[in-house]
């Protein structure tokens, strides 16, 4: 079968068309590429959205088995069961939560290179910019506005011994003038209180955000 003349000749305009085309597809693909990240990255699993926390001077009534734990100087909070133990230390920034340790001193000696407690919750005076750059440099999905989370097991090939063989679990809060890590580290397959450890996140709550830190 022969094709008609227009559709096998080359033209000035074929040519030209050509180009136009080929010049074009990478940057149609990448946007639709971005369209297809943005649409994703704003998706939130039904846990996600159960646990996320609500963000400023939210007033949550406390459990009647649960205590509260204020910063007034960063401006959080958030509620704990009343059995467990909990202890901070200012110099680091670090408080931890334990339901079996009966002192946590020795652990928050270590900073964070070791387990603190079952809970440890970072705090600094690092600005909101900073945060979420290291929160994308480090790879850290973002669940919501502002608020990163992550999940991994490390295994025997961890560089630090004192993280072998856990299950973790982080959420990072990016604040306009001071951020908050709250991390859940057990031992694999002993994840008896992860229950408590998501009832607990949803508490956390931010009533300032002062300039001076």
């Amino acid at each position: 079968m022969k094709l008609p003349a227009y559709l096998t000749t080359v033209t000035a305009f074929s040519r030209m068309l050509s180009l136009i085309v080929f010049i074009s597809m990478p940057f149609i693909s990448f946007y639709f590429g971005y369209q297809y990240h943005v649409k994703m990255s704003s998706i939130i699993s039904p846990t996600d959205q159960n646990i996320v926390v609500a963000k400023k001077t939210d007033s949550i009534e406390p459990a009647s088995n649960s205590k509260t734990y204020q910063n007034a100087q960063y401006g959080f909070e958030f509620q704990y069961p009343s059995a467990w133990k909990i202890e901070e230390n200012k110099l680091v920034k670090i408080i931890a939560l334990d339901p079996t340790k009966t002192s946590l001193s020795a652990n928050l000696a270590q900073g964070i290179d070791s387990p603190n407690g079952l809970i440890s919750i970072y705090y600094e005076s690092v600005n909101q910019k900073t945060c979420t750059q290291n929160m994308i440099d480090n790879g850290t999905p973002k669940i919501a506005e502002n608020i990163f989370r992550s999940e991994h097991t490390i295994t025997s090939d961890s560089p630090n011994p004192s993280f072998v063989n856990t299950h973790q679990i982080s959420y990072a809060y990016c604040n306009p003038s001071y951020s908050v890590t709250v991390k859940y580290v057990s031992k694999i397959g002993a994840d008896t209180y992860l229950d408590d450890f998501y009832q607990i996140i949803p508490t956390l709550t931010f009533n300032t955000y002062p300039s001076q830190l």
